[in-house]
């Protein structure tokens, strides 16, 4: 079935020329675009999508404050972030809001179909250049109460971690470690709960600024019987 998508842009040329590229997808219903907050959540509570792609800068509301309502009001809505911003603060707010993937605007219009591939699949999505921005979240004080309260892990734990950490999806994890994929969407939501976090994005910076998963080691084997 294809998948359900409102499109919030207040840029109409921008708006429009994203709109045709996404209609031209057999697999996506571009069911409504909207211009400003209050219209997208209203067309939110009429639609229901699957996906919101929403460009941070919006009139009114901020895209912050509209990612939270969103967030909050429909938690099954994946939301894809457009922004003209490079910032490491700014990616940071807007997953902590509950983005589940970000795009710079200046990127090419197939990051966001591939954020799209991504999102239904339950997968966190950075376009190009950013994941280098995340990684310098181990530089920084972002969350003291992680720091402050360790976790501990199984080793099972830590290995589906690293694993997320590379962007393998669930089935991938699954036949990785020989477990099934019910176990893996069940260790999945265990460690989101751990943390404490609404995404994968959690997990990932969490990983990071622990030192759980580092982009420049290679995943050493873990015994998980």
């Amino acid at each position: 079935m294809p998948v359900d998508i409102i499109l919030a842009d207040n840029h109409p040329l921008f708006r429009k020329g994203t709109g045709l590229v996404l209609e031209s997808n057999p697999d996506i219903n571009l069911v409504a675009e909207a211009e400003n907050g209050g219209d997208l959540i209203e067309k939110c509570r009429k639609f229901n999508p699957n996906i919101v792609i929403l460009d941070l800068k919006m009139p009114g509301m901020s895209g912050v404050e509209i990612l939270k309502v969103l967030s909050n009001e429909f938690p099954g809505t994946s939301i894809i972030v457009l922004s003209m911003v490079e910032i490491i603060n700014s990616i940071f707010e807007v997953i902590s809001a509950g983005a589940k993937a970000y795009v710079l605007k200046s990127s090419d219009v197939g990051e966001i179909l591939n954020a799209i591939t991504s999102v239904q699949k339950n997968e966190v999505y950075y376009c190009e250049g950013t994941e280098q921005l995340l990684s310098g979240f181990i530089q920084r004080d972002f969350n003291k109460g992680m720091k402050k309260n360790k976790i501990e892990f199984s080793k099972v734990e830590l290995t589906i971690i690293r694993l997320i950490c590379k962007q393998l999806s669930n089935k991938e994890i699954a036949d990785e470690l020989f477990l099934s994929v019910r176990t893996i969407e069940w260790h999945r939501t265990k460690i989101l709960e751990m943390l404490n976090v609404k995404s994968t994005v959690g997990i990932v910076i969490y990983a990071l600024e622990n030192k759980i998963y580092s982009n420049s080691k290679e995943l050493e084997h873990i015994e998980c019987q």
